[in-house]
């Protein structure tokens, strides 16, 4: 994801890399841990103001503040890209910046912090750990002061504190991910399928419907065998993504191992059948599957039939080899 900030020295755009979608969001104990850190920089510095600002496709935005009185900063506030902040030239050149008096430059004297008063300003670039910007640390003052080696290292100490929170969190993000999607696919692995779905069973009302869903690749082995196991685990990859587009929103979908998948959606046995039926014919028409000579079947089970959850798949299952038998038989 990019954005552009624009450089009021230079007075020109550049584009930069920002927070994607798929990184964490920051969590309440970092947040308080951040607080902290603003605080004791505004009273170890003696600052009008302690940020950590974060950058987005339009803004950048007080995602901290040092909570000392006189800070006029409200949390959240936000001030559109493009108008020359200090933070987008830290952002825009990756490197710390230093105004010592934004009243002495004709660049910086009518950027918009001065019309708060802060004409003085060091901060510093917050990156996650793929160099995507995360956003700005920095500090800002009524007067023109200069900061000392020693307070300017307490500043690039912070800003490390800041960048391995955000490192950690991906690492943790990526842990909890494991734990929950099949490596090879990115749909969900097994442990996890079977465990929302008896989840959804158990807190089934009596009047709802519930159905699920084996499916198999029938000649998955020959892929394997004949081309090698890259091959085969391409064909799986794709399989999965075809099914996991075209199930209805809210199903559930994941590799219960090795060439089996399974699904659940909250739909009677019927409007399932129908689903898949429709899915399946696509997939039959797939240049990819066709080229293997590969034929998926499926089998649907609803709780109508069955008590339990192992009732309930093993009925699935079988639906499903007794349609595999029959494709195989039909070729």
């Amino acid at each position: 994801m990019k954005t552009k900030v624009y450089l009021r020295e230079r007075k020109h755009y550049i584009d930069v890399r920002i927070t994607s979608e798929e990184k964490p969001d920051v969590t309440d104990d970092i947040r308080d841990k951040w607080q902290a850190i603003l605080d004791l920089i505004a009273s170890l510095l003696d600052v009008t103001a302690a940020l950590i600002m974060r950058i987005t496709d339009e803004h950048m935005e007080v995602f901290e503040k040092s909570g000392n009185v006189d800070n006029p900063y409200e949390k959240h506030a936000k001030e559109s890209l493009g108008s020359g902040l200090y933070c987008e030239t830290v952002i825009g050149d990756d490197a710390p910046l230093f105004i010592a008096d934004a009243l002495e430059s004709d660049a910086w004297k009518d950027n918009p912090d001065v019309d708060l008063d802060l004409i003085n300003y060091y901060g510093l670039p917050l990156k996650w750990s793929d160099d995507e910007v995360f956003g700005t640390i920095c500090v800002l003052d009524e007067n023109r002061r200069m900061f000392t080696d020693t307070q300017k290292a307490l500043l690039k100490r912070f800003q490390g504190t800041v960048e391995s929170d955000l490192e950690n969190m991906q690492l943790i993000e990526r842990l909890k991910r494991l734990t929950r999607i099949d490596d090879l696919t990115g749909v969900l692995n097994r442990r996890t399928v079977l465990g929302t779905f008896s989840q959804w069973f158990e807190a089934l009302e009596a009047d709802a419907a519930l159905s699920c869903v084996v499916m198999d690749l029938n000649g998955f082995k020959a892929i394997n065998d004949r081309y090698g196991h890259q091959e085969g685990d391409e064909v799986l990859k794709h399989f999965a993504a075809h099914i996991k587009a075209s199930l209805p929103e809210g199903a559930l979908f994941g590799r219960h191992g090795g060439d089996e998948f399974f699904a659940a959606m909250h739909l009677e046995k019927g409007e399932t059948k129908r689903c898949m039926d429709d899915i399946f014919q696509r997939l039959h028409e797939d240049e990819v599957l066709a080229r293997h000579g590969i034929v998926a079947a499926y089998g649907v089970a609803s709780t109508e039939e069955a008590q339990d959850v192992e009732s309930l798949f093993d009925r699935a299952d079988k639906r499903m080899l007794a349609m595999k038998h029959r494709e195989s038989y039909e070729r």
